[in-house]
């Protein structure tokens, strides 16, 4: 069970509601992006219903209910979505196409609502489940952004040569763009 401490030290709940509050709201623009596959917008759905409840939870004043399963769930995507590992330096400075920039916003605002939790949480509480939750969450995030990318050059790619390996025509150099 989570406990929090009151509001007259730093951070404290109406913080950790109103950072989960743009993270959920971070994690429905990402799922919107055009540019995201669309096999990733399910995951993004559920994860984006697991924090509005938890949010929903802190703002009534009730614990949260991230169970094990919710993790899980994470976790299978995060082995089911992932053909490779990210390069080093990628979850940070990686992306090149809407979604992933979404996706990398997303992430940042989990982060922090991961940190405000830590911050606003009583000293020697528990926080298992919530910050598993949360790192999970990162992490399918960062294999989001990263098989995005990967999707996305493989599609320039194929536009440029063909799927069968063909080049694209030169474009006629007496021909100006306006």
């Amino acid at each position: 069970m989570m406990s929090f401490q009151p509001c007259s030290y730093g951070p404290c709940i109406s913080h950790l509601a109103s950072d989960v509050e743009v993270a959920v709201a971070a994690l429905g623009a990402a799922r919107c992006a055009e540019s995201l596959p669309a096999e990733f917008r399910v995951p993004l759905r559920e994860a984006q219903r697991d924090l509005h409840e938890f949010g929903s939870a802190l703002a009534g004043g009730m614990t949260p209910l991230l169970d094990e399963s919710h993790i899980q769930r994470l976790d299978m995507a995060c082995r089911e979505y992932s053909s490779q590992p990210p390069p080093d330096g990628f979850a940070e400075f990686g992306g090149t196409v809407e979604s992933v920039g979404l996706l990398q916003l997303a992430r940042a605002h989990v982060r922090r609502v991961e940190y405000t939790v830590l911050a606003v949480a009583e000293p020697g509480r528990s926080l298992g489940r919530e910050l598993q939750y949360l790192r999970q969450l990162d992490q399918l995030l960062v294999i989001f952004a990263y098989e995005a990318e990967r999707q996305d050059e493989a599609l320039l790619h194929a536009m440029a040569f063909g799927v069968c390996g063909g080049v694209m025509p030169e474009v006629d150099s007496k021909v100006h763009a306006h």
